[in-house]
């Protein structure tokens, strides 16, 4: 477990079912559909009011499922999954996707790691920006930075876009055996871990960096 800055708020709480739930990464979904889930099978890891699952549908995955753990849930689709992420066989999806969900669980790492065992071929996590969104929602126990993200969960391929993954999805570093290619700087290779202060203020069209990342993790054994 990653250092965490609050025990925060559970999403759903007061009666407001979908509090902390609102669909603000459809962009996410639909680029990582496209590229990546094109006749998969898909697992969406705390997929919430369902919206997103939904959109991947449309967007020509080969199956789409959803996983929560609010019982009040269950009705808002026939493949939404009521269960913990530790109850699902490992192996049992082509890709996993986890879209703004890491930065709500505490016990990060377990939650990563049984994530990996449980996709198939890719893992693809996007969480907000620390250096942008600075943890201000309640509903958030933690946010990591770029290099933290990069150091703790060591991604294949780091990619930054808008905050929703609308617009600007950049490929920013990519894993290689020399260390982490900054992919919009030439020539540049960073050996983890990356320096705390390293920013990425070049890659951008407005000097700040991206408020969004984008992790994937390929199964190196079943990804072609």
């Amino acid at each position: 477990m990653t250092p965490f800055i609050r025990k925060n708020n559970e999403c759903g709480l007061d009666n407001n079912i979908s509090a902390g739930r609102e669909p603000c990464q459809l962009g996410w979904y639909s680029w990582a559909c496209k590229n990546y889930c094109q006749n998969k099978t898909v697992l969406d890891v705390g997929a919430g009011m369902c919206d997103g699952i939904k959109l991947m549908r449309t967007l020509g995955s080969k199956s789409v499922y959803g996983q929560d753990i609010d019982n009040r849930l269950c009705k808002l689709d026939d493949n939404l999954l009521i269960k913990s992420i530790f109850e699902i066989d490992e192996g049992s999806y082509d890709v996993v996707t986890c879209f703004d969900v890491i930065e709500h669980v505490i016990e990060d790492l377990d939650f990563f790691n049984y994530l990996k065992r449980i996709a198939k071929e890719i893992l693809i996590i996007t969480t907000p920006n620390f250096t942008r969104s600075k943890a201000l929602n309640h509903y958030h126990c933690r946010e990591y930075t770029l290099p933290q993200f990069t150091n703790i969960f060591l991604p294949d391929e780091l990619w930054t876009a808008s905050p929703d993954g609308s617009i600007h999805n950049t490929l920013l570093l990519k894993k290689t055996t020399e260390g982490y290619i900054d992919m919009t700087r030439s020539n540049t290779i960073y050996i983890p871990l990356l320096n705390e202060n390293l920013n990425f203020t070049h890659s951008t069209v407005d000097g700040h960096e991206w408020p969004h990342i984008c992790g994937l993790f390929y199964n190196k054994v079943n990804y072609h």
